[in-house]
């Protein structure tokens, strides 16, 4: 698979971003991991900390869709495809990586 062909499926959409946009979702990741570390410093349920780290996990891979020029389609499933897709980022110089398009 690729980003074209999640494309393809309706799954991805190409829309642009921009620096204050990536900006703002990299600042909602780090207060979602600075939540993770208090719940974990006041032994709060691992049920909580997971959905912490879950939610951090999930914005930063928001950021990397969008950084690379694409947005999961709504009802489609956003937090499995956002995670799923982050599969495409770990390839550099790859014909599914961003920077080979």
């Amino acid at each position: 698979m690729s980003f074209e062909s999640w494309v393809k499926n309706s799954w991805l959409e190409r829309l642009q971003s921009d620096a204050g946009e990536i900006a703002r979702l990299l600042a909602l990741a780090d207060g979602r991991l600075a939540d993770y570390q208090k719940a974990v410093s006041a032994k709060l349920s691992p049920d909580v900390q997971l959905g912490l780290a879950y939610d951090a996990i999930r914005v930063c891979g928001t950021a990397a869709l969008r950084a690379a020029g694409y947005r999961v389609i709504r009802g489609n499933n956003e937090h499995y495809r956002t995670i799923e897709a982050l599969e495409f980022f770990d390839r550099p110089g790859t014909k599914n990586h961003p920077d080979a398009r």
